[in-house]
Formats: structure tokens, C-alpha cells, sequence
């Protein structure tokens, strides 16, 4: 794995451990509905989107290795604060709206949310197996607000993004 550059690395292992955190959260249901003024959305519904968006942001890094999407370019950058969320690892609380495709049904429904976990933690399986790739692959996928990522960046957004919402699932449960 020496080829492999570091940022790569870090960002899959830090994908990894991320993963294992949420897995851990996601096997209290019994925490699911709680709630605090810390967030709208209750813990279940934390979990949910992370389900959600991390099956999307990993298959985003996937398509790019593959080079199977219409939606790859060649060429862009993340934007301003894609930049700034990549390179300082933090995302400001209540600043964001999750798109559509990814806002949290209200009800948790345990056997899909294990899915989309199970389906990220594959995925991140098959990147970490081409990791030399993650760090080559030239092509860019569009962030609905941060702009282009290409595949490491998208994998480093998955830890980043899993640690915004664990932090505020642990703020809700004390």
C-alpha cells in the first residue's frame, strides 16, 4: 500500500473508523427516538440520512474509480467551502439543509437504515481494495453544495460529514 499517497490513506482510514462509530451508534434502537433542542431531527433520523448520504458519497467515489457515470468531468474544484470543510475536517451545526434525496424518513425503519450501512461499509470495502486508484482516479463528481470532489475527496467528506452527525447524536442521548 506504499503507492497508495497519504491523503488517501487517511481519508479511508478515517472513512473507516467513522463507519465503525456509526455502526456502533446504530446498534442502540433503542436511543432511536430520542430527541433534544440540539437538533430537529432525532437520533434515528440522524442515522437515517448518515445511512443515506453515505451509500451516495461512496458511491460517488466508486462511479469515479470505475469512470461509469455521465456526471464525471474532468476537471473543477470544490468550492470555497468545500475547500475549507475538506481541509478542516468540521462542518458548522445548523448551517446546512440535507438535499431531498437524503432527508430522513420520520419513522426509523431499522432493517433499511442496516442496509444503507451495510451498503456503505461494502462499498468502502471495494475503495479501500483500490486505494491506488481512490488517489488516481482524474474525475470529478458534482456536490449538491460543495462543488467537485474527486474520489479521495468524496471518501474524506463521508468521515467528515459521520462525525458532524455522531457528535450531534451524542449531544442528544448526554
Amino acid at each position: 500500500m506504499s503507492a497508495v499517497p497519504r491523503r488517501v490513506r487517511a481519508a479511508l482510514a478515517s472513512a473507516h473508523a467513522a463507519l465503525d462509530a456509526l455502526e456502533a451508534a446504530a446498534s442502540r434502537p433503542e436511543r432511536f427516538d430520542a430527541r433534544s433542542p440540539v437538533s430537529k431531527w432525532c437520533v434515528g433520523e440522524q442515522l437515517d440520512h448518515l445511512g443515506q448520504s453515505n451509500a451516495l458519497c461512496l458511491g460517488a467515489a466508486a462511479l469515479i474509480v470505475a469512470g461509469e457515470d455521465e456526471r464525471i468531468v474532468a476537471t473543477g474544484t470544490p468550492t470555497l467551502l468545500g475547500r475549507l470543510v475538506l481541509a478542516v475536517g468540521w462542518i458548522p451545526r445548523g448551517k446546512g439543509r440535507a438535499p431531498d434525496m437524503t432527508r430522513p424518513v420520520p419513522q426509523t425503519d431499522e432493517p433499511a437504515l442496516r442496509a444503507a450501512l451495510d451498503d456503505g461499509r461494502r462499498v468502502l470495502t471495494g475503495l479501500e481494495a483500490r486505494a491506488v486508484e481512490v488517489g488516481r482516479s482524474p474525475g470529478r463528481m458534482p456536490h449538491p453544495v460543495l462543488g467537485l470532489f474527486d474520489a479521495a475527496q468524496w471518501v474524506r467528506f463521508t468521515a467528515v460529514h459521520t462525525r458532524h452527525h455522531l457528535k450531534i447524536v451524542r449531544d442528544i442521548v448526554g
